[in-house]
């Protein structure tokens, strides 16, 4: 849960109120709008009370039940008033009366809507790499976890696939599905998605145990895989030995982009592709044949 001494409200996610097992005939109706710091609507479904507990001690509180892009909830200002406790940003802590609270802080990390940059269109049964853009200029995260919203923003059989990406100056490129059959067009600053950020990952077979991590930054051409040597064998002669072992840190690093040594890629049910030849009759050559006419 974050803690927000700028939300005059206390907020839980429509998630937690679900997975809690609250029925949604106990919400009352919200009148006033409610927006994020970046002057986006909120969409809420109604305000209650609810049972909080912190180190074993129990509090009864009201609460607005909101879609809140992927947080768990927020711990308001009319909470931390209300019970007269104290934050000591330095420290990290809640103070109370009679017990204190250790927080984490993720202040260089952070979290933040992903909006569209751009207008685009995305054909039926596609899928399309577009630019998003971060709505929040305290993220400062170099790489993080991209999520799809819980809020309904997409339309139906819209689809982001977690990832993680790489950030250059509040920008990214990540991945929409369009599992319909007709296009869709999406407006840009269309929040799309959540991202989270991190500063480092832990690589894990797939028994879970905790892999080495190798720095792709100082691969040698040496440690390339067989089926991916030849794209360095058949590159200039003219490149140092420094060059080349860039060349193969950017084949390790994309490696799964490449046909694996067994010749087999991966397959997916939820996009199609075709060529459209419009009235022309579909033509097949071998790749040799092209190749020398």
């Amino acid at each position: 849960m974050l803690i927000d001494t700028g939300s005059a409200v206390t907020l839980i996610s429509k998630e937690i109120f679900d997975l809690v097992g609250f029925s949604e005939h106990q919400l009352e109706k919200v009148t006033n709008e409610l927006k994020t710091a970046d002057g986006e609507p909120l969409q809420v479904y109604g305000k209650t009370e609810v049972e909080l507990s912190l180190e074993n001690k129990s509090f009864i509180t009201p609460v607005i039940v909101a879609e809140l892009g992927g947080l768990s909830g927020i711990l308001g200002l009319d909470f931390l008033s209300k019970n007269e406790v104290l934050f000591d940003v330095g420290k990290g802590i809640l103070i109370f009366s009679d017990f204190k609270v250790k927080l984490e802080s993720e202040h260089s990390l952070g979290c933040a809507r992903v909006y569209l940059a751009d207008d685009i269109t995305i054909s039926g049964q596609s899928e399309k790499f577009v630019e998003g853009s971060i709505g929040n200029s305290k993220f400062m995260s170099s790489e993080g976890v991209v999520e799809p919203n819980t809020g309904g923003d997409l339309n139906q059989g819209i689809l982001i696939p977690k990832s993680i990406v790489n950030i250059r100056e509040g920008k990214f490129v990540f991945s929409i599905l369009n599992t319909n059959s007709e296009s869709i067009e999406l407006k840009k600053n269309t929040p799309v998605a959540t991202i989270q950020g991190f500063s480092n990952f832990v690589e894990c077979d797939f028994n879970g145990n905790k892999m080495t991590k190798v720095d792709t930054n100082e691969i040698q051409t040496s440690e390339v895989p067989d089926h991916l040597k030849v794209m360095l064998e058949n590159i200039s002669t003219e490149l140092t030995v420094d060059e080349k072992n860039k060349l193969a840190s950017v084949l390790y690093r994309y490696i799964d982009v490449f046909e694996s040594s067994d010749g087999k890629f991966g397959r997916t049910s939820k996009v199609t592709h075709t060529i459209d030849t419009g009235n022309n009759k579909p033509i097949k050559l071998p790749f040799s044949s092209a190749r020398n006419s």
